[in-house]
């Protein structure tokens, strides 16, 4: 073997030692949600939770928000890694998406509106109102009338069209909702009781990650076991 062949066998091993030594990539997970989930400086509850989770499987995991419908095809076609908080059974509509088998949270959804309303029916009690839903909700969107919906792209939009009387109310996450009225400067709206649902939430990982769902599970099993899972939540955002 001459001079130049032996160096390029020798450059050959050299980078697939590199390779083979480099952490993999980060998974990318989408969520439709922002603060107090996910936050621009990865602070929130959400970006906290998962950061130690990917810790514990040897994997950094980041949380980006994107509108609800679109996260969830972004993730179905694998442009991203996954989703991650939605409710159980999704894979049946995007069949690439696997569900992390253990609870991530549990959700309260209310209707948020301007004035009290009886919500002691649960969806029942949203007949005859006019309602603000996110285009990807599923839940929502599968336990309201379309006829009295009006569909937009974020939460903001929602609480948006009911503060200006274009609807009766918005159907959101109860503390995800609050975090909006805070920040949208809101004070006239408020979260109606009892909740319309409580909903278990889940990770759902694409397909080309399946050897990850199981490890990622029992990660968040140990979490709650020891006392870290507890503790992201009691700390809220930062």
């Amino acid at each position: 073997m001459d001079r130049f062949a032996a160096s390029v066998v020798l450059a050959f091993i050299l980078a697939a030692s590199v390779a083979a030594s480099a952490p993999p990539p980060p998974l990318m997970l989408n969520a439709a949600f922002g603060a107090p989930y996910t936050t621009l400086t990865d602070d929130g509850l959400l970006d906290r939770l998962l950061a130690e989770a990917g810790r514990r499987i040897g994997r950094r995991i980041d949380v980006q928000a994107l509108p609800a419908e679109r996260a969830l095809l972004n993730a179905n076609a694998g442009v991203e890694d996954g989703d991650a908080m939605r409710i159980a059974g999704l894979s049946r509509l995007y069949p690439h998406l696997d569900q992390v088998p253990e609870v991530l949270f549990e959700m309260e959804l209310v209707a948020f509106a301007r004035e009290p309303l009886p919500m002691d029916q649960g969806w029942a009690s949203l007949e005859g109102l006019e309602v603000a839903v996110v285009t990807g909700w599923k839940i929502v969107e599968a336990n309201t009338d379309p006829g009295n919906c009006t569909a937009v792209r974020t939460p903001e939009l929602a609480l948006d069209l009911v503060a200006r009387g274009r609807a009766d109310v918005a159907v959101l996450g109860r503390r995800y909702g609050l975090a909006v009225l805070d920040a949208e400067h809101h004070a006239a709206l408020r979260p109606l009781a009892p909740p319309l649902a409580t909903l278990p939430m889940f990770i759902y990982l694409h397909h080309r990650h399946a050897a990850l769902v199981d490890p990622l599970a029992e990660a968040l099993r140990a979490m709650k076991a020891d006392g870290t899972y507890a503790r992201i939540l009691e700390g809220g955002p930062r």
